[in-house]
């Protein structure tokens, strides 16, 4: 038998990404859903507090909240940040795609020491990214 155990997140940023083109080109907003599923060892009749999930994972969740998603490669988005105009920027150094994102947060949360098996990134009410390990 295997136990995971799953927490979910939100937050809003903003972030535009030249490399797809498009309407995504422009800068834009969304209100992204974040589902973090980890294994850990059975402790007695838990294998991990959600508590302890959430205080692990909060503080990622709240670095990208109401933030700008830079990729650093990006001009007009370093002239942003050079201006002062946004003052909470979360550099990539990738294009800011779902996908590019959901990646960075995995490595995140395995680098905060949790074993995660599965992270899904939700960009709209109809899409979805799935990164499992």
């Amino acid at each position: 038998m295997q136990i995971t155990v799953t927490k979910k997140f939100h937050f809003y940023a903003a972030h535009r990404n030249l490399e797809i083109g498009g309407k995504c080109a422009n800068l834009h907003g969304h209100r992204y859903g974040l589902s973090i599923t980890v294994k850990e060892p059975m402790n007695g009749s838990v294998s991990i507090l959600f508590e302890d999930l959430q205080n692990k994972i909060q503080p990622l969740v709240e670095e990208l909240d109401h933030s700008l998603l830079l990729d650093v490669h990006d001009p007009a988005g370093m002239a942003l940040k050079r201006s002062m105009a946004c003052e909470k920027i979360y550099a990539m150094d990738n294009p800011t795609s779902a996908e590019n994102l959901a990646l960075d947060l995995f490595k995140r949360v395995e680098n905060a020491g949790l074993n995660i098996t599965k992270l899904e990134l939700q960009e709209t009410d109809s899409s979805t990214v799935t990164v499992t390990k």
